[in-house]
């Protein structure tokens, strides 16, 4: 054991009360299984304590499943519905209905680019990436910061990007002066600059080489050149980072007709906690998979796709709505805990959100930090099992 002081449990709570988005992850380096070997968690509670905790944790997660052990196809479509707003509210600036659209960047009116823009123009579609990649969680806005970092180093050097004499080195200080501090970050933007500069036969443009794979049926090669293995791919791009921008890429040129397999639809379905959640509340769940299980193995996410696509064919909606759907009722769950405080009692606003008699714009008005759209989703949530809506969001 550590010779530390203990401490007190005061300070615990401290920590825990911290909004999400002013928690600084700058400084945390990434770590794999063996960094955590021999490491030494200490919690603020006794054994007894822990074992009980543990063991409540452990009796809900098997509750859950005992409770959906069906796929409901009804709430599967619901879900689907959910996520056609997902385009407007998060991808498009504009009416989706227009020829040339504008495309969202970095949630800024004034940065948005029209689509053929980005085709066209390689550091519109380097901006675009970035913003997709350092973006993946579209509400974190530490991470929008660092994206508009990075932006504003490489807009004002975007006539040397190209040039043989280029210094990846003199990019990185200048990007670290600018407040970009995470290393791992401005390498993966020295990364994503350097796989433009190669990308000749593109015009240097991600976007036109990630369009021309996806419509020659060669999706999965962008997924395996983006995804960080070894020394193949760009530092700090995982699974996860890299189906966010295939995803929206797909969604915004409408190219769904060109992903036909499992494997292609695999690289377009960013899996998180909240997404992974919701499709256990729907009855998709891995077959090898146990409820909440933690990381999802490669065979365990073919085995959620072909779930997926199937109850979508079934019920004749797009799983592309169904993915970003489920992500938008997953995120609404995190919001709405955290801009409310655990609501472990009765009486807390987060009963008015399911109570009929108010309307949604009601209790935005009322409770600030939430949005109609969180409002929206949360009502979805709230019937995503046979739980009320306040068991859900202790769950």
């Amino acid at each position: 054991m550590s010779g530390r002081p203990a401490k007190p449990k005061e300070y615990f709570t401290k920590l825990l009360a911290i909004p999400e988005d002013q928690i600084d992850y700058t400084d945390s380096p990434p770590t794999t299984r063996a960094d955590w070997e021999d490491a030494e968690v200490l919690f603020p509670m006794t054994a007894e304590e822990f074992r009980d905790v543990k063991r409540q944790i452990l009796d809900r997660r098997r509750e859950s499943a005992r409770l959906i052990t069906t796929t409901d196809y009804a709430k599967i479509k619901r879900i689907a519905v959910l996520g056609e707003q997902f385009p407007a509210i998060y991808l498009l600036d504009g009416p989706a209905t227009e020829a040339d659209p504008l495309v969202g960047i970095g949630h800024v009116r004034n940065a948005a680019k029209r689509r053929s823009d980005i085709e066209k123009h390689w550091f519109d579609a380097l901006q675009f990436f970035l913003s997709k990649v350092f973006y993946g969680r579209l509400h974190d806005n530490r991470m929008l910061e660092y994206f508009w970092y990075a932006y504003k180093v490489l807009d004002c050097d975007r006539l040397h990007l190209l040039k043989p004499n280029f210094s990846p080195d003199h990019l990185d200080l200048q990007m670290e002066r600018e407040g970009l501090k995470n290393r791992h970050d401005r390498h993966m933007v020295i990364d994503s600059l350097s796989m433009a500069r190669n990308l000749d036969l593109w015009d240097n443009n991600i976007a036109s080489f990630t369009l021309d794979r996806i419509r020659n049926g060669k999706i999965t090669e962008v997924y395996k050149a983006l995804i960080h293995k070894g020394h193949r791919g760009l530092h700090g791009i995982g699974p996860k980072r890299a189906s966010v921008f295939i995803r929206d890429v797909v969604m915004i040129w409408k190219l769904e007709q060109h992903v036909n397999t499992d494997d292609d639809f695999i690289t377009c379905v960013p899996i998180d906690t909240h997404f992974q959640q919701t499709c256990e509340r729907v009855g998709l769940r891995p077959e090898r998979n146990k409820a909440h299980s933690g990381i999802l193995s490669e065979q365990d996410v073919r085995s959620l796709a072909r779930q997926i696509t199937h109850a979508c064919n079934l019920e004749e909606v797009s799983p592309f709505y169904f993915d970003v759907g489920a992500w938008m009722v997953g995120m609404a769950r995190k919001r709405i805990t955290f801009a409310l405080g655990k609501p472990m009692i009765r009486g807390t606003p987060v009963e008015e959100i399911s109570d009929k008699r108010m309307t949604e714009e009601e209790i935005c008005a009322k409770h600030q930090p939430l949005t109609l759209d969180d409002i929206r989703a949360a009502r979805i949530l709230s019937n995503l099992a046979s739980l009320d809506l306040l068991d859900v969001l202790c769950g």
